[in-house]
């Protein structure tokens, strides 16, 4: 009997689905990385849309938000990759939504 986290990433491998669970926990770390460095009424101005390749796409409601997220760019990266355990994120591109 092997253990059960051995033969849950194998079964996502082989079933094709470790990506999508990849690309999920990056989007959850992002959250919580926003809400930890900003705050919950700041982070909420700014939504994580998709991670591929390295990049991930964030859309800002706020474009006050979307200005202070991009002096703090690199702080962000350096967060999201140290609570992921590598360099997951490369570059984020981040939009405006509504202004």
């Amino acid at each position: 009997m092997q253990p059960l986290k051995k033969i849950l990433p194998n079964f996502a491998k082989s079933h094709g689905i470790a990506n999508q669970l990849r690309i999920r926990k990056v989007l959850e770390v992002v959250e919580k990385v926003l809400i930890g460095l900003w705050g919950a009424e700041r982070a909420a101005y700014i939504t994580p849309l998709s991670f591929v390749d390295g990049c991930l796409k964030l859309e800002a409601t706020s474009a006050a938000a979307m200005q202070q997220f991009q002096v703090e760019q690199t702080r962000f990266i350096n967060e999201i990759n140290r609570q992921l355990g590598g360099m997951y994120v490369k570059k984020i591109h981040i939009r405006s939504k509504g202004f």
